[in-house]
């Protein structure tokens, strides 16, 4: 259940109130480009210091997930003018970059809390001469493994002769290559920096209840 403002519940109510709801998208890109500020207003609306450019847009119908997939919505930004696209363009796209969308009441833009905020990234971008689609999701960390490497008892996940090996130069000079196994790290007087882990007991799966 939302929670709405004084304000936006005032607004709500009055049923001959000439207040609006509006949706604001913003695409943050890094760097010294400024976040694309969009709003599907017919002009535009300055709300929290900042100009959100009147521009058609729609939403796909946000839908809750139960399953175990991380959810996705679409955002259908308008392509006739190429204006956004260019954007991107120039800007590198927008891939893995902050999308946050927003829903606020025209009658209540002094307050700098919107009524809805919803935070996404964007994982794909697609487009055709009428529109440039934004396929978002939730964080990258959703989908990263953790942690971030295997602990395994007879492999080194280092990458040979680099800093966290560190096997001296002549060391890979003698010994071009190296199997990652604890055996040919001692080989190479290099156990000390073994990243493996040997303690790790064998028999099959382990289960602690």
């Amino acid at each position: 259940m939302l929670n709405l403002s004084a304000g936006a519940i005032a607004q709500k109510n009055n049923i001959g109130a000439p207040s609006a709801w509006l949706v604001l998208l913003e695409i943050q890109i890094p760097g010294d480009w400024e976040p694309l500020c969009l709003t599907n207003n017919n002009e535009n609306v300055t709300w929290d210091g900042k100009t959100w450019q009147a521009f058609p847009f729609d939403l796909e119908p946000l839908r809750e997930n139960t399953g175990t997939e991380v959810p996705v919505a679409s955002v259908r930004v308008s392509n006739v003018t190429r204006d956004v696209l260019n954007y991107l363009e120039l800007a590198d796209g927008a891939i893995d970059f902050p999308c946050i969308i927003r829903v606020v009441n025209s009658e209540v833009l002094g307050s700098a809390t919107p009524e809805l905020e919803l935070e996404y990234v964007v994982r794909k971008i697609t487009y055709d001469t009428q529109w440039v689609v934004f396929t978002l999701g939730g964080s990258q960390h959703i989908a990263r493994r953790t942690p971030e490497r295997r602990y395994m008892k007879d492999f080194c996940p280092f990458a040979y002769g680099k800093i966290e090996c560190g096997a001296a130069t002549a060391t890979v000079t003698t010994y071009p290559t190296c199997d990652k196994s604890l055996v040919q790290c001692r080989e190479r007087s290099n156990s000390i920096r073994y990243g493996g882990h040997p303690g790790i007991p064998t028999g099959g799966l382990r289960i602690n209840v």
